[in-house]
């Protein structure tokens, strides 16, 4: 297949499942628009990726205008995002409760925690039992009250955000972006050369290496340069994997490693958008990259979420005792932060002692 031909059938991918899912939103569940508009967030970023690789095919100015439209509703939808990662995060929260009666019993809190028709039905049956035997008031679980109303205020923020989810991806259709991303390939893989080179004829002047470049090779030079600049770039943050200790508890490099995740997302795109033309070892590449991509993301959740807490309780808190119990959360989140970011550090440790960026490109190389 030629380079042309390859670039549209990679970008319509994507192209498909945004319109496929942006439909799926209307008569969804509310559990179901959350999965959807995740969809809708991942195909978006790929095709910016895909975009940015085959830009040649295009006129800059389109490139301008649909990056934008696009990034719009990615914006939007990666708060909502987040918001919906915190919703879920406290609903399987455990905090270590005081049993409600008694002795503790294995797996009483955990059961408590979870949340949902079984927490709740657990829940009111040992208060029941704490009443029958004590012969008084069932003892309260104080923490559960400080979460339930910070979920509401984050449900409610959640719920905020829909409306303009929705106007963003009517705006994406009303600017008619996906479309005229549809017909510019049609008008690509039709000519012998790409707009921008038709373009610049036009105007009497030749772009830079003005020769014809839809040839079936070209896919494999386009490859090999993006990958190799994908790789540098990830590996500019190699720096700031391995951090001292963190000070009070406090997480360090947050900036710098948010950039690395990002970095490492668009290696495992550009790898997964070039997978057809390789054999079938380029998937054990992809495998370890998304490892990377998936502990640097839940590492970033961490630290986001880590910070919402804090400034929700430094403004929205009227007690000690709610304090206390949104500083107990926190410093859950920061024990599971530091556990995810040793084990990315042995997982890129091995990484890197293993040779596995130098086989990467050998084998990118060798094709």
């Amino acid at each position: 297949m030629d380079y042309a031909g390859y670039a549209k059938k990679d970008i319509e991918i994507y192209l498909k499942n945004i319109r496929r899912h942006c439909k799926g939103m209307l008569g969804a569940a509310p559990r179901g628009v959350a999965d959807h508009l995740h969809q809708i967030r991942v195909n978006a970023r790929r095709l910016r990726n895909a975009l940015s690789i085959y830009k040649d095919l295009f006129l800059p100015r389109q490139l301008k205008q649909w990056n934008k439209s696009i990034r719009r509703a990615v914006e939007v939808s990666s708060r909502a995002r987040d918001l919906d990662v915190y919703i879920h995060f406290l609903n399987v929260y455990t905090p270590p409760l005081a049993p409600p009666f008694g002795r503790a019993s294995p797996g009483l809190d955990e059961a408590i925690g979870r949340g949902g028709p079984f927490g709740g039905r657990l829940a009111a049956r040992l208060a029941s039992r704490a009443k029958r035997e004590g012969g008084g008031k069932p003892r309260r679980i104080p923490e559960r009250g400080v979460l339930v109303s910070f979920i509401a205020a984050l449900k409610k923020g959640r719920e905020k955000l829909q409306p303009r989810i929705i106007r963003a991806l009517d705006d994406l259709n009303k600017r008619d972006t996906l479309a005229d991303i549809t017909r510019s390939l049609g008008r690509a893989l039709a000519a012998d050369r790409p707009p921008a080179f038709a373009a610049s004829l036009a105007e009497g002047g030749l772009p830079s290496g003005g020769k014809k470049e839809n040839n079936p090779r070209k896919i494999y030079k386009v490859a090999r340069k993006k990958l190799l600049r994908r790789v540098r770039g990830l590996m500019v943050f190699e720096p700031f994997v391995y951090q001292p200790r963190h000070r009070r508890g406090q997480p360090r490099r947050i900036q710098e490693l948010h950039q690395m995740r990002i970095a490492a997302k668009h290696l495992r795109y550009t790898l997964e958008g070039f997978s057809p033309i390789y054999g079938p070892r380029l998937p054990l590449f992809v495998e370890r990259v998304v490892s990377f991509q998936r502990q640097l993301g839940d590492i970033h959740d961490y630290d986001v979420w880590t910070q919402h807490l804090a400034r929700y309780a430094r403004v929205k808190s009227r007690s000690r005792h709610e304090e206390a119990v949104l500083s107990k959360v926190k410093r859950h989140c920061l024990d599971l932060r530091q556990k995810t970011y040793r084990a990315f550090v042995r997982n890129w440790s091995r990484a890197r002692e293993g040779k596995f960026f130098e086989d990467l490109m050998e084998y990118v190389y060798a094709h």
